[in-house]
């Protein structure tokens, strides 16, 4: 009897404290909060897999809109920036990076490789962060707080990784991979409508998918 009285306590504190980690978004992620369906939400946009070539397309949409996003960055192009300076494509990749930074959005850490974590060894998946939170250090003088790990993908390494370094790991509601803009809309609507206070979009390279959502989101105040 006292064994189970204290799993009913042990699983009511779990559930309190989901209940309570879902109730606002994570702590230093930039959101706005805006009217959808008539009814208060609020929006955190986050953007993976830069810099690249997307980056100026995406960086337009948001500024536009007057959206600050969190910037999920790779390390590979920081490192290949670094390593050829006067190579033209790590150029690019450097003054890509700065106008991230110049707009203001957040940055955050996304692995150096983009590697699927849960499929390697727990030390090659911390190099993977430690590494490039440094290069981000190096190039952007700021350490990220925050991180998503590729592909969405959580497992005992995500875990022990956000512990160690003491990173907030940001999952996402709404995701433009293999969505179309509508897609994305009906998933936010659904939330909306199940009473859930905030949502995470994720975007990748697609401005134009970008740009159709946010209309969609104008069109339903």
């Amino acid at each position: 009897m006292r064994n189970l009285i204290r799993l009913t306590v042990l699983v009511g504190v779990s559930l309190y404290t989901k209940s309570a980690v879902l109730a606002a978004p994570p702590t230093g992620l930039p959101c706005q909060k805006i009217s959808i369906l008539k009814r208060k939400h609020t929006l955190c946009w986050t953007v993976d897999d830069h810099p690249g070539t997307a980056t100026p397309a995406i960086l337009k949409v948001l500024k536009k809109h007057k959206i600050r996003a969190t910037f999920f960055v790779v390390g590979w192009p920081l490192y290949f920036c670094g390593k050829y300076p006067k190579n033209k494509q790590a150029k690019k990749f450097c003054v890509w990076f700065k106008a991230i930074q110049k707009d203001k959005h957040l940055i955050g850490n996304h692995s150096f490789s983009h590697k699927n974590l849960c499929k390697i060894s727990y030390k090659h998946a911390l190099r993977e962060i430690t590494r490039t939170q440094k290069l981000i250090n190096t190039h952007g003088k700021v350490i990220p707080t925050l991180w998503r790990a590729p592909f969405l993908s959580r497992c005992r390494n995500t875990w022990r990784l956000s512990r160690k370094l003491k990173l907030t790991h940001v999952t996402a509601h709404v995701q433009d991979y293999r969505w179309s803009a509508y897609r994305m809309w009906r998933v936010l609507r659904w939330r909306v409508k199940r009473g859930k206070k905030y949502s995470i979009v994720l975007v990748h390279s697609s401005a134009g998918k970008l740009r159709k959502f946010l209309q969609l989101i104008k069109r339903h105040p």
